[in-house]
């Protein structure tokens, strides 16, 4: 039954460290940032935001101290989690990098900075409890009740004199063995004993390969996403959207589809890759021309809503493809020539991703405007 129970307890705590590997790594996903909140003086989940590691952190320990074997339990799960962590991690840097590492400058550092802290707790939790608990706080050992001696065997009445103790000594008596050894049995501990050290060292051996393999699937398996592979991931990805097909249906883009377009357009916007192009050229470079034509016609429209990060001061460009989720959005402004054939300059705009970051550039460019109003 208490082997029953010491699994469950180590599930459990496995669960509350992945939760602790989570709230670690992205924050901004749990409770995202709000420039209205941040002068609000009652205390609220908004306020403990960069604390919410604490309350998986906490759970973790009230599991391990439900019973019996509590740094079994303890460590198993912190090390259980960073050992799924680092497997996950090639897997989502190839596939899907932005749980990986930020998109935007201004997110936090993903899985990346959460296995990095989760890996500082867990040495520091070493130190902690294997060293400095260990330390102060010393398990007393069992009594040992074969070296009592009774009161009355120490009373000086009954006690013998030294004179008595050299004129009689109790000297113990060993007795030798002689004779030949039992070959079989000896042979048969031989036997036994090679095969303890042939198991010992095959998991040995097998653990060194395991964590051989695993350091270099880490290490190796990203060096699958070339530049080329990149590209064809995000181009292949960033139309991926939800939604129905017909005359008044609006189509959202998914979370990775979002991001992948980030990518894409912010490679296009960095180095002009769109410069010379035609429309129709453009549009084959993004991979638009395959798309469904009512999903092509809303991502081709013009948004003519007031962009909410930035007043659109900028003259000379007009959107060429709109992206949004409902609440996050990308647009790819470009900038065409005199008689408006070719297009000149890409330009890459985001709003809806970091409601503080929105109020600072809006801030920002309101003054930027202001100054060159009152020139």
């Amino acid at each position: 039954m208490m082997g029953v129970l010491t699994i469950l307890r180590f599930f459990f705590a496995l669960f509350f460290a992945l939760v602790l590997l989570f709230t670690l790594s992205y924050p901004d996903l749990i409770v995202p940032s709000s420039p209205h909140l941040d002068g609000q003086e009652a205390l609220s989940l908004y306020k403990l935001r960069s604390l919410l590691w604490l309350f998986p952190l906490l759970a973790m320990e009230l599991v391990a101290i439900a019973g019996p074997r509590r740094n079994l339990v303890w460590f198993t799960a912190l090390f259980g989690a960073l050992f799924l962590g680092f497997l996950a991690y090639p897997l989502l840097a190839v596939f899907y990098p932005e749980w990986v590492s930020p998109t935007l400058f201004y997110q936090g550092g993903m899985l990346g900075w959460g296995l990095l802290m989760l890996l500082i707790m867990t040495m520091a939790s070493v130190a902690f409890r294997l060293a400095f608990l260990s330390y102060f706080f010393t398990t007393p050992l069992e009594d040992y009740d074969a070296n009592e001696v009774e009161l009355s065997d120490l009373a000086p009445a009954t006690g013998r004199t030294v004179a008595d103790i050299a004129a009689n000594p109790v000297c113990s008596q060993p007795r030798f063995l002689f004779g030949s050894a039992d070959m079989a049995l000896v042979t048969r501990f031989y036997v036994a004993a090679r095969v303890l050290i042939v198991r010992r060292r095959t998991f040995s051996l097998a653990l060194g390969l395991c964590l051989l393999v695993c350091v270099a699937f880490f290490l190796l398996f990203p060096r699958v996403a070339t530049p080329a592979f990149e590209r064809e991931r995000d181009l292949a990805r960033m139309y991926d959207v939800s939604g129905e097909p017909g005359a008044q249906a609006r189509y959202l883009s998914s979370y990775s589809g979002l991001h992948a377009a980030y990518r894409v357009f912010k490679d296009v916007a960095r180095y002009d890759r769109l410069a010379g192009m035609s429309d129709a050229q453009a549009e084959r470079s993004l991979g638009l021309e395959r798309l469904p034509l009512g999903l092509r016609s809303q991502l081709r429209e013009a948004d003519g809503r007031s962009l909410a990060a930035s007043e659109d001061a900028v003259t000379g460009r007009e959107p060429f493809v709109t992206l949004t989720d409902g609440r996050r959005k990308l647009i790819l402004f470009v900038h065409r020539n005199l008689d408006g054939s070719k297009i000149n300059i890409s330009e890459l705009y985001d709003e809806g991703w970091d409601a503080s970051e929105d109020r600072r550039r809006k801030r920002l460019s309101a003054d930027w405007r202001s100054h060159v109003l009152s020139r």
